[in-house]
């Protein structure tokens, strides 16, 4: 038993013995808090079923006011509405992606599948071979909604993405082949990719496809996908001081000024690939405004906000949010910024165009934050701090 889910259409069903089927397709929509709760619409979706009803299940699907359908390793089962939340969260949108027990799962109110007024809700585990439109629908959901929280995934679900984002990233390879490993095998990828000593082979793949096109724009497109806290940890590794004696790629020995000029390189391709973004029509400039300011203050291995713990990032209160995201965004901007003035003794002018793009790059996408960044000078030597205005 295999469910489907299919953007537009219907794919051609198996034998099966019974079928549930959302035969009105309606477009699903979610609510934009950072535009006054506007509801924006994702599209159309055809679920498509094949369980086996028997005996008196079966006729309580028609019968109860508040039952609904669970389907997991087991096969699908009838359960009541307290049941039906098999899932430990409560959707308040009309459909929620979640992760339940290493896999994806999306549960449906249930009058969106049988009809309206129907109560309970079902729960069916996502194909890994078909996230693809989920990921699409996910980044399109975080752009409208300048990349704030999306209220129909859960914390859980959402690093469960943003590691496929930035793994897909990083090897290019389809997503189903990452999911079907397992979240255990994701997070191996994904903390290996994300140690400071991977900065050197990262840099090298972004840097390389200068001489492949086609290479090129797959690793633009995704760039421009990643959302914050996968482009955060991205330019975290990227900006790591290379070691003393540098590294060795492919045969090749960077110097400790090698290195650094590689990365800086790297560095500034993505920002200009995020600026392209906006000048290319992918996303609105504020949108490619927001993904650089959040993804600064990401800049972390799990990207979570710079800082000590209990900075204000889960706070409920407005003000000690705005102040966690800002003085992280003005910490790491400043230490961004002062590695990228790192000028190495090699004269390598593509590294000195390189700096200058991401100077001027930088500015544009920062130049909102920047003004509320400002330095004071401790013993310590010089901080950057976030003032509002």
């Amino acid at each position: 038993m295999r469910p489907i889910l299919a953007r537009g259409g219907a794919l051609p069903p198996a034998p099966a013995v019974a079928w549930l089927e959302i035969r009105k397709r309606r477009p699903y929509t979610c609510t934009l808090h950072n535009k006054g709760n506007e509801r924006r619409s994702l599209g159309c979706y055809s679920l498509q079923l094949e369980p086996v009803l028997k005996g008196f299940a079966g006729a309580s699907v028609a019968l109860a006011t508040e039952t609904g359908l669970s389907l997991d390793h087991n096969g699908v089962s009838v359960v009541g509405l307290d049941q039906a939340k098999t899932a430990g969260y409560g959707a308040t949108a009309d459909f929620q992606l979640g992760l339940v027990d290493g896999k994806f799962v999306l549960t449906l109110k249930g009058r969106l599948v049988f009809k309206v007024g129907y109560g309970g809700k079902l729960t069916v585990t996502l194909d890994p071979n078909r996230l693809d439109p989920w990921m699409g629908m996910l980044h399109q959901a975080l752009v409208d909604n300048e990349y704030e929280v999306v209220d129909w995934i859960t914390p859980e679900a959402f690093d469960g993405f943003r590691k496929l984002f930035f793994v897909q990233t990083m090897l290019l390879v389809d997503v189903g082949m990452l999911a079907l490993r397992g979240l255990d095998t994701l997070d191996d990828l994904y903390t290996g990719f994300t140690r400071s000593e991977r900065a050197g082979p990262i840099a090298y793949a972004i840097v390389d496809t200068a001489s492949n096109p086609a290479r090129a724009r797959e690793l633009r497109a995704w760039v421009q996908h990643l959302p914050p806290e996968a482009m955060g940890p991205l330019l975290h590794v990227l900006r790591a001081a290379p070691g003393f004696l540098g590294y060795e790629i492919e045969g090749k020995r960077y110097g400790r000024n090698e290195a650094i000029d590689l990365q800086q390189i790297a560095i500034a391709q993505c920002l200009e690939w995020i600026e392209e973004g906006y000048t290319n029509g992918h996303y609105p400039r504020r949108a490619a405004q927001r993904l650089f300011e959040k993804a600064v203050a990401r800049m972390s291995v799990d990207g979570e906000y710079s800082g000590a713990e209990g900075s204000g990032e889960e706070s409920d209160n407005e003000s000690a949010r705005r102040q966690a995201f800002g003085r992280a965004y003005c910490e790491n901007r400043y230490r961004l910024d002062q590695f990228m003035r790192v000028v190495s003794s090699t004269g390598d002018r593509d590294a000195g165009d390189a700096r200058r793009s991401y100077k001027n790059v930088s500015q544009r996408l920062g130049q909102d934050m920047d003004t509320h960044c400002h330095f004071v000078q401790t013993p310590r030597g010089k901080e950057a701090t976030y003032r509002e205005p």
